[in-house]
């Protein structure tokens, strides 16, 4: 590189700032645009998990809704076994009618404890579902951090350009009146 004046050599330096310029804006729009891509891919994945999750707390509330009720009805065919055992005791004529009786309670009963346990398994993955959610959640506000700053950036270096632009041109000017 010449730093000589008389010959108005300063085209080279201004080449190499402005070639440094553009590889450098090019570099930041290739990153802000992988940034984009990168924001919109995890919107939409976070979209798709907000309608899986809402699929999900639905399910999670009928379950529940089951579950209540399975639990009502598992009460209710416990008392149920507890009347007729003291039925059993009271009359023992009755006696087989009564285990009879007894032992289709307890086997509906172990039915409905098998659903309640199914149910809250169910439960249990749509808890881990929501915890998911939620770190996929942060890591988009993260992500979206990022792309704000990598802008501003951007925005800094481009006025940057303008700047040496506008030095480039008035040096130019300068040296084309000379």
């Amino acid at each position: 590189m010449s730093f000589s004046h008389s010959d108005g050599g300063h085209e080279g330096e201004d080449f190499d700032e402005d070639f440094l310029v553009q590889r450098m804006q090019k570099k930041f729009e290739a990153r802000v645009h992988k940034l984009e891509s990168t924001i919109s891919m995890h919107v939409e994945e976070k979209d798709h998990l907000s309608e899986e999750i809402v699929m999900w707390k639905k399910k999670h509330l009928d379950e529940q809704e089951t579950a209540r009720d399975l639990h009502i009805e598992i009460k209710r065919l416990r008392r149920q076994c507890e009347e007729y055992k003291e039925l059993q005791d009271m009359d023992a004529d009755e006696d087989a009618m009564r285990e009879h009786k007894l032992a289709k309670a307890r086997k509906h009963l172990k039915e409905l404890d098998e659903k309640y346990h199914a149910l809250k398994k169910k439960y249990d993955a749509l808890l881990h579902i929501e915890s998911e959610f939620h770190h996929m959640e942060e890591e988009l506000a993260m992500w979206k951090d990022k792309f704000k700053h990598m802008s501003e950036d951007c925005h800094m270096w481009e006025e940057k350009y303008h700047k040496m632009e506008a030095k480039y041109h008035d040096a130019f000017g300068k040296i084309a009146m000379h």
